[in-house]
């Protein structure tokens, strides 16, 4: 995920006519930022929670504590995460070679994105459990309304 938006808009132009759209790159990079910056929030103390508060971008939230140094940063960002984030926490606080706040940043984004993605991701054993329950249930009939295992008519 890029530090910077993408253009909130998409322009496109067919037969001389042009549309413009809300572009969908633009609204995903928004909720991802959005989630982003709640954790960055939910890190800092209260004192420190009424300088972002103007922000509306992790971006911009982040930036605001440029004074501190790094260590201090990542000590406030990594005190304040939840245990769903106990993986990037430890990928942090075992490096020898400490990372670069951008590379912390990117690496908090991609971390978000995969719990995304392992929440969206369909149980494919209750699928696929419900399809071979149905497939066993139509195959033991035939087009005649007859059970075919038996050749005899349906019961009931």
């Amino acid at each position: 995920m890029a530090l910077l938006p993408p253009p909130p808009t998409v322009s496109s132009t067919i037969d001389g006519v042009t549309t413009t759209s809300l572009n969908p790159v633009f609204l995903h990079w928004t909720m991802q930022d959005q989630i982003i910056h709640g954790a960055i929030n939910s890190t800092l103390t209260e004192k420190m929670l009424t300088h972002v508060t103007p922000y509306t971008t992790s971006r911009s939230a982040w930036t605001t504590f440029q004074p501190l140094n790094d260590f201090e940063m990542v000590a406030f960002l990594l005190a304040g995460i939840g245990p769903n984030y106990d993986p990037f926490v430890i990928l942090i606080a075992t490096r020898v070679k400490p990372l670069f706040m951008e590379e912390i940043y990117d690496h908090l984004l991609y971390h978000e994105l995969r719990l995304e993605h392992h929440q969206s991701t369909i149980n494919l054993s209750v699928t696929g459990a419900h399809y071979a329950a149905r497939e066993g249930n139509s195959s033991r009939h035939s087009r005649s309304g007859h059970n075919s295992i038996l050749n005899a008519p349906p019961s009931g």
